[in-house]
């Protein structure tokens, strides 16, 4: 597509691109935007941040297959001598204002939720998960670099076991014909089973010639993500496939470039998925295995953060924070079951949630009965698996008697206090994060539940800027806050609540419809009881 047959209406966008974009524009920072076309309208997926906007390989490195560049952003006046060999659009901001600029007109693209862009993403599209499992040849010639000749071209086959299907490079047919009706949005498995080979019939040839190189072969592991247009051609699947391989090489190539080329061994590399803030798709990063993420912390803050437009004070692209794709989260706990919930009705209403992913821990769990004492040891738990999603830590959850442990090895409690079934509070909570996690936390008294409500502004600046689950104490309950819906005109306040009390099995329906995780309003709360509130505050990790 040619910028001259571009408008506004048909450039996808989502506001938390268009966020990125203005925030690298206003720091006098350049970029490009990625996405891919589908059926004449492009859907913008992400965004980089580069000083060199016309290399535009060596940024689709970064990229799973079948999603390239389809534009430009800096506050250059003279696009035209930044623009890249096929340039689509340009983007700017005049005014705190996005605005694509195509010749010479100027017009504001569409913005779409990440929910619809995903959407339009998973209908539009197949999406295969390209996965190399074998050893490459490495040469030391005096520079590391894996030997991608025979890897790589236009004759290379690929297998799709489940379906029992080649996919090669024709001129006739459409390869997408051959696929079912179904949901591969969690990737169809495609291997590599041919790669180039000579296509004469001719005698071999046996010749030796001295090299001082030396050959070492690496197992590497790669499971890469590769969009496709559901109409695509099956040249045009082997070629966003090949782009796939490229990626994987280069990020190998990275590594070995800084490796001692001295050394007789070498690093084994993983591949691991991560889900970028705001992205409609994850991306592949290689680390290598003997390098820890301390070791790592400077790759990340000076060159993965800055690129994805990501400020260096909360940690997205930690092993933690990785992400399996045949499997995403585990199945044994819900997650996140507040996102099923409709947004409750209040005027002037704004709604502030917990930011990322967290899981639901309630009575009963695990096989251990704690009915009618746990509720706050279960809360405590539900804020550690924050801590975890996030990746901040890797430290498993804690159990009951570890967390009463920790409480006596802090001096808090007595060591008869282990095995008991004695309740804890938030000043309990408070403690164990802080010598557990290295978590601190504010912690917020209020003298009776009638006042919960004019709390409002205060919680919505806690998940606006911390985003982290708060632990409520009072009476002889505790909850989960998960968010709150605050009015700024009325000062009315909604409570997104996670109750720990629930005992029944992990059925979100059940949950939902019973009103264990839901809005509440602020006759929820004991009216005469006192409350204290545990608000853990985000550590700053890269």
């Amino acid at each position: 597509m040619k910028g001259k047959d571009l408008d506004g209406d048909n450039i996808f966008i989502t506001d938390n691109i268009l966020q990125k974009v203005a925030a690298c524009l206003k720091a006098d920072r350049s970029g490009v935007l990625v996405g891919l076309t589908i059926q004449g309208e492009i859907l913008i997926t992400g965004c980089l941040s580069c000083d060199d906007i016309r290399n535009t390989s060596q940024i689709e490195t970064w990229l799973p297959g079948g999603i390239s560049v389809k534009g430009e952003f800096n506050q250059s006046k003279n696009n035209k001598n930044l623009s890249f060999s096929e340039p689509i659009f340009h983007a700017s901001l005049i005014n705190d204002d996005v605005i694509i600029i195509f010749d010479q007109q100027k017009t504001k693209p569409r913005t779409i939720t990440l929910t619809e862009a995903r959407r339009m993403l998973q209908d539009s599209t197949f999406s295969l998960k390209l996965v190399v499992n074998m050893k490459v040849d490495v040469v030391n010639n005096g520079r590391l670099n894996v030997r991608s000749e025979n890897l790589i071209s236009d004759e290379t086959t690929f297998f799709v076991p489940s379906l029992n299907i080649l996919i090669k490079s024709s001129d006739d047919g459409e390869f997408v014909k051959c696929f079912p009706k179904s949901d591969f949005s969690n990737g169809l498995e495609v291997k590599i089973v041919k790669s180039k080979s000579s296509s004469d019939n001719v005698a071999p040839v046996l010749s030796c010639q001295p090299s001082s190189h030396v050959v070492y072969q690496v197992p590497v592991r790669f499971d890469g993500l590769c969009y496709v247009n559901k109409d695509s051609s099956s040249n045009k699947i082997v070629t966003d496939l090949n782009m796939t391989l490229r990626c994987f090489l280069h990020s190998i190539n990275v590594w070995l470039e800084s490796y001692n080329k001295t050394s007789t061994s070498l690093p084994v590399l993983q591949f691991f998925d991560f889900n970028v803030p705001g992205w409609c798709h994850p991306v592949s990063i290689c680390y290598p295995a003997n390098q820890s993420d301390d070791d790592l912390a400077q790759y990340r803050r000076e060159t993965l953060h800055p690129l994805f437009c990501e400020s260096c004070d909360r940690p997205i692209f930690r092993r933690a924070n990785s992400l399996n794709l045949d499997k995403e989260f585990s199945k044994e706990l819900l997650v996140n079951p507040h996102e099923t919930l409709p947004c409750p009705k209040l005027v002037d209403g704004k709604v502030y949630t917990v930011h990322g992913l967290y899981s639901y821990h309630h009575y009963m769990q695990d096989n251990f009965n704690d009915n009618g004492w746990g509720c706050a040891y279960r809360s405590l738990q539900t804020l550690m698996s924050w801590f975890r999603h996030q990746g901040y830590t890797n430290k498993p959850i804690l159990t009951h008697r570890e967390i009463q442990q920790v409480l006596v090895d802090v001096g808090d409690k007595p060591k008869e206090f282990v095995g008991t079934r004695k309740w804890i509070g938030s000043i309990e909570v408070n403690n164990v994060l802080s010598e557990y996690l290295g978590v601190t936390s504010k912690i917020m008294f209020v003298s009776q539940g009638s006042e919960l409500e004019g709390r409002g502004r205060e919680l919505a600046m806690h998940f606006a800027n911390q985003g982290t689950p708060v632990m409520i104490g009072g009476g002889v309950l505790a909850h989960t806050i998960l968010g709150v819906c605050f009015s700024e005109t009325s000062g009315e306040t909604r409570f997104l609540i996670l109750d720990p009390h629930y005992t029944g099995g992990e059925d979100l329906k059940t949950i939902i419809d019973k009103g264990w995780c839901g809005w509440k309003k602020g006759s929820f709360w004991d009216q005469r009881a006192y409350y204290n509130l545990c608000l853990p505050q985000r550590p700053t990790l890269c």
